[in-house]
C-alpha cells in the first residue's frame, strides 16, 4: 500500500487481517504470535453470576470467550 492508497482498500486490508486473525484462534487454546507486535489468543470466560446494579439482583451471564491481545515486550518503544 502507497500513497495513492484509497480508504475503502485500506479498510477491506483491515478487515483481511483481522478475520484471517478469527479464523487462526476460534479453537480455545490458539495463539497467533506476530514476531515484534504481538501474540492474539482466544480465552473461555465461563458461566458466572453478576450483581446489576441499576436493578439491585443478581443476573447469569452466560459463558463466552474472548479474543485478547499481549503486545511484545518494548512494543510502544520500537519504531515501525
Amino acid at each position: 500500500m502507497g500513497p495513492g492508497t484509497t480508504h475503502s482498500t485500506a479498510s477491506a486490508a483491515v478487515e483481511a487481517v483481522l478475520g484471517s486473525i478469527l479464523d487462526l484462534t476460534q479453537a480455545e487454546g490458539q495463539r497467533l504470535r506476530i514476531t515484534r507486535f504481538g501474540a492474539f489468543e482466544r480465552v473461555r470466560r465461563p458461566a458466572r453470576q453478576a450483581f446489576c446494579i441499576p436493578a439491585g439482583q443478581p443476573r447469569e451471564v452466560a459463558a463466552h470467550s474472548r479474543l485478547i491481545f499481549t503486545p511484545a515486550r518494548g512494543f510502544p518503544e520500537r519504531p515501525l
